[in-house]
């Protein structure tokens, strides 16, 4: 759980990460064009790193360091996935990595969390057979899906866009290279702007579509995406939650990086705002908003910007009148069901608020104080927490947010709200002392995000650890893991399972003991020989046969681990579970 004071005053100027609407978008591009495209700006979120380790499966060169990514294409021509796909909890990840699946000759099964296989993708199915590829939804219609067998005919298809119109992004992008041209006739489409940000992303590699308005889309056969240098602007969803914050506190925000012009249907929330009375003020790349006291309620179609519901949900809690939501039915189908939980977790605040099958009506009135369930959905909890910074407000589950913006928590204290994080959980010890076991079942128990500094450092220095040791050294390596740990500083909520030699710099422990509960899990020299003699994965600390080397690595690090710990845990003898549970307990003291 996480706790947010109110501000008492705001004037703020920040940026926000890249989008990950655009970002999906171009890898998916950026894999089938030949040749190799760099990609700056890259947001780092659970979505996009589940993109990149699916693109992976089928053959796609990926290297992410920071914010960029080097992809190197397959001209459309993709390796079978030897592994089934696991989207997690990204449904445009879903519906696009199904779409792209089709272009590969043979078996691909595609998954992710419970609630992805609660959300339907027939839609999607039914015009994949349509155009030649035999494939399944398992689930009533939902994931787990199943393609048979690629590759993509082409051909006609109509489909219902009214639950989501990333079914027919998810065509369109693929679509170039299917055998013949190919027809899309849409029925019903849901959020036209995120069809406008698909066509004119491919535009922009290389790809022409004709259309006739939203109604029917043509693919000549035989194009190419052209590889290329892009930058992903910033995310418009994320500014608008503390746009929103200007308006609610009131208070004064400016947001730089942004593409006043994008197709980005969120990008017209600034607008709404301006209709309950705020202050909007745009430069080439920036908005500013100033906020009011006495909001005025609107009625509003948010159809084109559904991103941004629960938002202006928050807003309409401060405003004076009845704020009507229209025409956003399709929003059942996201993360959770954000009209009718929305509106349950309104009435908590003790207020009125009404869920239809397509619409939100909110009164707004005086806000009790509360504990809001997210329903894991990112955007639930990062729209409450702005609520918080009037009134205060106290969300469960606040790591959810790291499905598309995992430093929302530290960007609110960039604008100066006052924050309560649970501490973290750190392990240290040697290589088979159980850090990793131990750290999944914790995550497991406790729904913390589970972070490892070695698997960090991976992402980070695009290769495995014993090829990055073996070509730069072990000093370079721990100047990486310094980095990793330093970056860390600020994060809650999480559990943080080190390499074993973190403790060997004092600035790491330092940094790691200001959010953080430090565990030495520790094992006898015979036990850690044992659970380590048949991994190969790391490199020799110094070169000497295996009891050798942890003998004497062990001599000089156990008095480090000793100092560094508030907590040490034998694990000799015991399973990942029963040592969990000895740390949740102590914990609790």
């Amino acid at each position: 759980m996480i706790e947010i004071f109110p501000l008492k005053s705001l004037n703020a100027e920040i940026t926000v990460p890249g989008s990950k609407y655009i970002a999906n978008r171009v890898l998916i591009i950026a894999a089938l064009a030949e040749g190799n495209s760099t990609i700056k700006n890259i947001p780092d979120n659970d979505d996009i790193n589940n993109a990149i380790t699916a693109l992976k499966e089928f053959g796609v060169g990926i290297k992410k360091e920071n914010n960029t990514v080097k992809i190197n294409g397959t001209a459309g021509k993709l390796k079978l996935a030897e592994n089934e796909i696991d989207v997690g909890e990204s449904g445009t990840l879903l519906r696009f990595i199904t779409g792209f699946a089709a272009l590969a000759d043979g078996k691909t099964t595609i998954t992710g969390s419970k609630r992805i296989q609660q959300r339907p993708v027939l839609e999607l199915i039914n015009s994949l057979e349509d155009l030649g590829i035999k494939s399944r939804a398992l689930n009533n219609g939902c994931p787990p899906v199943i393609i048979e067998e690629g590759t993509l005919k082409g051909g006609t298809t109509r489909i219902d866009g009214s639950v989501s119109s990333q079914f027919i992004s998810s065509l369109l992008l693929s679509a170039p290279y299917a055998e013949n041209d190919t027809e899309i006739i849409v029925e019903n489409l849901a959020s036209k702007s995120y069809v406008d940000m698909t066509l004119d992303l491919m535009g922009q590699f290389g790809v022409s579509v004709e259309r006739e308005g939203y109604e029917k889309f043509r693919i000549k056969a035989g194009q190419k995406y052209i590889s290329k240098e892009f930058t992903v602007p910033s995310d418009w969803s994320s500014a608008n939650y503390f746009l929103a914050a200007a308006a609610i506190v009131p208070g004064v925000v400016k947001i730089n990086g942004l593409d006043i012009n994008s197709k980005h249907g969120e990008a017209k929330f600034a607008d709404v705002l301006a209709g309950m009375g705020c202050k909007v003020n745009k430069g080439a790349n920036y908005i500013q908003i100033t906020g009011k006291n006495n909001l005025s309620a609107i009625e509003v179609d948010m159809s084109s910007m559904p991103d941004a519901v629960q938002t202006l949900a928050a807003v309409a809690a401060f405003s004076k009148g009845t704020t009507k939501i229209r025409n956003i039915g399709n929003l059942k189908y996201k993360e959770s069901n954000r009209i009718k939980d929305t509106g349950a977790e309104l009435k908590k605040l003790g207020l009125k608020a009404s869920a239809g099958e397509d619409n939100l009506t909110i009164e707004g009135g005086k806000i009790n104080p509360a504990v809001i369930n997210p329903h894991n959905d990112h955007r639930m909890a990062m729209s409450f927490a702005i609520i918080g910074l009037k009134t205060g407000i106290k969300i469960e589950n606040p790591e959810c947010v790291n499905k598309s913006f995992p430093g929302f928590w530290e960007k609110l204290k960039e604008i100066g709200a006052g924050i309560k994080m649970p501490k973290n959980i750190v392990l240290i010890g040697y290589r088979g002392a159980y850090k990793s076991p131990v750290g999944r079942e914790i995550s497991k128990i406790t729904n913390y995000r589970l972070i490892s500094t070695d698997e960090e450092i991976v992402k980070k220095v695009g290769m495995p650890i014993k090829e990055y040791v073996e070509k730069e050294g072990w000093d370079e390596f721990r100047k990486r893991e310094s980095e990793v740990v330093n970056g860390l500083e600020n994060t809650g909520n999480s559990i943080i399972d080190c390499g074993g030699g973190v403790i060997e710099k004092g600035e790491n422990i330092k940094n790691l003991k200001r959010n953080g509960i430090i565990f030495w899990l520790k094992a006898s020299t015979p036990v850690i020989i044992k659970r380590i003699e048949n991994n190969h994965g790391r490199p020799s600390l110094t070169g000497k046969p295996v009891v050798e080397e942890v003998e004497e690595v062990l001599s000089k690090r156990i008095p480090l681990y000793k100092k560094a710990a508030d907590y040490e845990i034998d694990t000799d003898n015991k399973e990942e579970k029963e040592i969990s549970n000895e740390v949740l307990k102590l914990i609790k003291k």
